[in-house]
């Protein structure tokens, strides 16, 4: 499943990124096609990078189990199978982004009035574009299986695939989230409010079931705003003001302190899967996806793209996951100015 993010949650995460940059050292080389780049003593060796070239120029990516989707120049929606891009192809249509993609259908946002379609992953010819929602005017949102999910100003709504007129599905009243998470049967989110001291402020994670049969619940209390957060079946994970990736079971999360799971090195971009947590580390002033077991990272956390320049992404993190794979595109050349919009990289993702 994929979430998207609005602009100004990413500009905060950058914001809070940068504030601890001086403190950190190392350095992220860039990479052109005729070098190789350095193995940090924290790198492991191992895993072999793919490149998987593109028909044609790309400006943002997204995959699953069997398709690598993306948006060329021109704003035209394309996909194609992993190992066989020259031969399938496929065109969707003109879309100011993909918003997510379901179990058969994928949902992006369309031109004149800012609604959102759906169309099956394997086209939409004959008539198979569907209006989802005419002018979700959303926050956020995110896909779980055929299911469209975003926020209004103060509340959370879903659709199917195949729309929901004028009067879409609640899933909770009064709420005000600036990111939408979506595990097993659950949605998560993230309320800002006012602290006691009417000055700071503080985030409420709170949850609720995906079709909204029952009222939400808060799961943990944050101390800050624009909280970076992941959520599993089990825990909830968050950068803490320090840096430190942090995690709690769910259902005690509200009543005890929450276990370090990292050090406190500049990170933003924060997911989890099965593999363990990924993240975006800057301390080097140039983006480089890491990755840590779930229980925590005994030593350092493993550097997965150092050497690889990453190329920024317009709808969320700047790097991708499957079940079996970690994909992102990169900067070329020695000063790594040139972003190579004609392919994906890839490498298999650690296990646990």
């Amino acid at each position: 499943m994929i979430a998207h993010r609005s602009i100004g949650r990413e500009l905060a995460l950058l914001l809070a990124s940068s504030l601890g940059l001086a403190a950190c050292s190392g350095r992220v080389l860039t990479l052109d096609d005729t070098q190789s780049p350095e193995t940090p003593s924290n790198v492991d060796a191992g895993p072999s990078v793919e490149k998987l070239p593109l028909p044609d120029e790309s400006g943002s990516f997204w995959v699953d189990d069997t398709r690598l989707y993306w948006q060329t120049e021109s704003q035209w929606l394309r996909s194609c199978l992993h190992e066989d891009c020259d031969h399938t192809t496929i065109s969707y249509g003109r879309a100011l982004g993909l918003v997510g993609i379901g179990e058969n259908v994928i949902f992006w946002s369309t031109w004149g009035g800012g609604g959102v379609s759906s169309c099956p992953k394997t086209g939409c010819e004959n008539g198979a574009l569907t209006w989802v929602v005419r002018d979700p005017n959303g926050q956020a949102s995110a896909v779980s299986g055929d299911y469209y999910y975003w926020s209004s100003a103060f509340d959370i709504f879903r659709c199917p695939s195949a729309g929901c007129g004028e009067i879409p599905e609640v899933v909770a009243r009064g709420e005000s989230p600036w990111d939408l998470k979506l595990a097993g049967s659950r949605v998560y989110w993230s309320n800002i409010r006012a602290a006691a001291d009417g000055v700071s402020e503080l985030s409420d994670i709170r949850s609720a079931p995906q079709d909204g049969s029952e009222g939400p619940t808060t799961i943990a209390t944050i101390s800050y705003s624009y909280v970076d957060f992941a959520v599993d079946t089990r825990n909830l994970y968050w950068i803490d003001q320090s840096f430190q990736v942090v995690s709690c079971p769910l259902e005690t999360c509200q009543s005890q302190s929450p276990t370090p799971l990292t050090s406190n090195q500049p990170k933003w971009g924060l997911t989890v899967d099965a593999s363990g947590l990924y993240w975006l580390d800057r301390s080097g002033g140039t983006d480089v996806v890491m990755h840590c077991p779930l229980g925590g990272c005994s030593s350092e956390p493993q550097a997965l793209t150092t050497g690889h320049v990453l190329g920024t992404w317009s709808y969320g993190y700047p790097y991708a996951l499957d079940s079996t794979y970690l994909y992102w595109q990169e900067r070329r050349g020695k000063t790594g100015d040139t972003l190579d919009t004609r392919s994906v990289r890839r490498m298999r993702k650690p296990t646990q």
